[in-house]
């Protein structure tokens, strides 16, 4: 057995997608400007909590 954890991301009608690259730029990528480079340029893995928090705070500083 392997543990592992998913992480979601979740748009206001509360419709759940587990968390990639593309489901945060289909969410995100108009509200938040550069959030595309900063997710060419920084590693991510999404299953990992410290790069999801990595990603969340961008988005969160970031957004407009």
């Amino acid at each position: 057995f392997v543990m592992s954890y998913t992480y979601y991301f979740s748009d206001r009608f509360d419709n759940y997608k587990p968390a990639s690259r593309k489901t945060i730029v289909n969410l995100f990528g108009t509200k938040c400007p550069g959030l595309e480079k900063f997710l060419e340029t920084e590693k991510v893995n999404y299953h990992r909590f410290s790069d999801m928090q990595k990603v969340f705070d961008y988005i969160v500083t970031h957004i407009k």
